[in-house]
């Protein structure tokens, strides 16, 4: 297989025909794929609370979880989230 990249457009071309290189060229365009997108996008990370009676609120660079317990749940935010 073949990488280029030109003018910002990554060309990836096979070089033989076989079951082996087509697995190997989806691969690679996968990973090609996957570290443009990482670069790119900034990771995300969505979470459901699914239960009667749950509650998170945010105040003052603090998370606060009623999820249950006799007592609140606190987490201080870190500064780079």
């Amino acid at each position: 297989m073949t990488v280029k990249l030109s003018e910002n457009i990554i060309t990836c071309e096979k070089t033989e025909e076989s079951i082996s290189a087509r697995e190997k060229f989806g691969l690679l365009r996968a990973l090609l794929n996957n570290m443009v997108k990482g670069v790119r996008i900034k990771f995300e990370k969505k979470l459901q609370m699914i239960g009667v009676g749950y509650k998170a609120q945010v105040q003052n660079k603090q998370l606060t979880l009623n999820v249950g317990y006799s007592h609140p749940i606190l987490f201080t935010i870190p500064e780079n989230l």
